[in-house]
């Protein structure tokens, strides 16, 4: 392991902190735009229910009805006496009389039945014409839903391929600018300086103070800042593990103050940043265009810039 001066290890402590700091702010942005991401993703659309088919109904007027019945009725007052004459009175001519009314009885009922089978033929008809309307207008309304439903559904499926090119573009950016800053601080550790234990934010920043404040004056050995370090551990004098320490930052203020400064930070940054992305309009945007996304790189990159100077220094 690298033996460095109190003064260089300060400085290389330092330098950790800040890209340590970096990687988790990524990962916060990182997190905020696939919140954004899914906020924006395109709804279904609501598509329109299919017509119904009306189908006619071949009913029969009452004008028709009353026509039809008229001619039943007169049959029967023909029939009905004929009858009864021929079997009350034997009297030639009173026979001869009952089978003309009959004949007219049944003639009328024919004519009856012929009124109303041409009417039959003629509701059909008038059915079957009312029934073709019914089919061009349900083929015409079929065939209009089937449009916009097809035209909304080819618009869903665009904005849904835009907004899942955007989504998978700003993600592999995101991703390529934390990895960049992961190898950057792998190169850094590389030196050996910190034992691996120790290479995260909560523990990097305590061990600075130790350093700094004059508790500790080297990092290993039985006063050294490891041995502090893992000391409060046990006595849960300090928070280390990082979603607790996000979501109760005034918790460590007092005992951490270096951790405090940098997750404040941290939440600054990433607050500041996810609240533009979530201000975007639309399903494509383009993250190099984000003033505040663009700021914080700039600042990262020359941080990086700074520690790795730093650390071709004590090669």
């Amino acid at each position: 392991m690298k033996e460095l001066n109190k003064r260089d290890t300060i400085e290389y402590i330092k330098h950790a902190v800040d890209m340590e700091s970096s990687i988790i702010t990524q990962e916060q942005i990182i997190k905020g735009f696939r919140t954004s991401c899914a906020n924006n993703m395109p709804s279904p659309p609501q598509l329109k229910v299919m017509p119904q088919r009306q189908i006619a109904l071949a009913n029969q007027s009452s004008t028709q009805m009353k026509k039809t019945s008229i001619f039943y009725k007169m049959g029967i007052i023909f029939i009905l006496p004929g009858v009864l004459l021929f079997f009350w009175w034997s009297n030639y001519v009173v026979v001869y009389l009952s089978f003309i009314l009959i004949l007219i009885g049944i003639l009328l009922f024919s004519i009856g039945k012929r009124i109303r089978a041409k009417d039959i033929i003629q509701v059909e008809k008038e059915a079957q014409d009312e029934q073709h309307g019914y089919d061009l207008i349900y083929e015409n309304e079929t065939k209009a839903v089937s449009e916009e439903n097809y035209r909304r559904k080819e618009s869903y499926d665009r904005k849904l391929s835009e907004w899942a090119k955007a989504s998978d573009l700003g993600l592999n950016y995101l991703n390529n600018r934390k990895e960049e800053i992961q190898r950057d601080l792998e190169e850094y550790y590389s030196v050996n300086a910190i034992f691996q234990k120790y290479r995260n934010l909560p523990a990097l920043t305590s061990i600075c103070e130790y350093l700094e404040s004059g508790r500790c004056n080297e990092l290993t050995g039985p006063n050294g800042a490891y041995n502090l370090y893992e000391s409060e551990l046990r006595q849960n004098a300090i928070i280390y593990q990082l979603d607790q320490l996000i979501s109760n930052l005034e918790s460590i203020r007092q005992n951490q103050y270096y951790l405090y400064e940098e997750v404040s930070k941290i939440k600054s940054n990433s607050d500041r940043i996810v609240n533009e992305l979530s201000s975007i309009h639309g399903y494509v945007a383009s993250l190099t265009d984000i003033a505040a996304l663009n700021t914080y790189y700039n600042g990262v990159t020359a941080s990086c810039s700074t520690a790795m100077t730093f650390y071709r220094s004590i090669l």
